[in-house]
Order: C-alpha cells, then structure tokens, then sequence
C-alpha cells in the first residue's frame, strides 16, 4: 500500500504550528485536527476501497511544544506536502478545508523562510545577470 495515514503526531505538528502562528480561522484546534485526519482518512478509503471503515473518524488534539518551538518553515513545507500526498487521493480534496489548511500553511511558510524579505518580488527590479563571457561580436 503506497498511502497511508499520516501519524497524529505529524498532524497535531501541523496544527500546533497553525495555533501558534494564529491559521486556524474560525475553527479549533480540535475541529482542524479532525478535519485534517478524516481528509486523509477518506483519502485512502477512496484509494483502497476495501480498508473502507478500517481507521477511526477522530483523533485528539495534543498541542506539540517541539513542533512549535523548534520547526522551520521549510520543515513545515515538507511535512505538508507529505501530508497531502497522502490526502489527496479523493474526487474533494481540492474544495476542502483541509487542503485550505495546507494552502494557508504553505502561504505563511514560505513567506518565513530564511531570505524571503529581501528577495526581489518584481523582476524588474532585479539586478543585471553577470557572466564572465565577454559579449560575443556580432558578423
């Protein structure tokens, strides 16, 4: 079986990250940790239609004080696109909360990496390229 469900820890990870950085909107800890398992749940229900019933509809939310004290933003990219690689198997991931979890999650973790800031954001405004080839004369 290539999908699998994802260990709550990672997902009580990717919540406790978005309870500490203010993601999670209108709902709960609780409701996105739901959320984020049963998405993975139907997930490989559709895939293997015969582990159908197979895993619990709910798991608990269990704040991670490592995931937020010691995480990178590029650790939370990783761990959601593993995530949902693993959620993404069904005809609705794309309209629902959780994959708007995930979209949220990556916005805010991208615009937290290390030289993000000071990147340029208009090509315009980048510096000329530099090569060490003098310009080629023209015949």
């Amino acid at each position: 079986m290539s999908a699998f469900i994802i260990h709550e820890d990672h997902i009580n990870a990717l919540v406790s990250y978005a309870k500490t950085k203010k993601l999670l909107g209108d709902f709960s800890a609780q409701q996105w940790t739901t959320e984020l398992y049963q998405e993975n749940v139907k997930s490989i229900e559709y895939r293997y239609p015969s582990e159908k019933e197979k895993y619990s509809k709910d798991i608990s939310f269990q704040i991670d004080y490592y995931a937020v004290s010691r995480l990178r933003a590029i650790d939370i990219l990783k761990m959601v696109a593993c995530y949902e690689y693993q959620a993404c198997e069904h005809q609705e991931w794309e309209t629902s909360a959780a994959y708007k979890m995930c979209q949220r999650l990556k916005n805010y973790a991208v615009r937290n990496l290390p030289g993000y800031e000071e990147a340029v954001d208009e090509y315009r405004k980048c510096p000329p390229l530099r090569t060490s080839l003098p310009p080629r004369a023209i015949a």
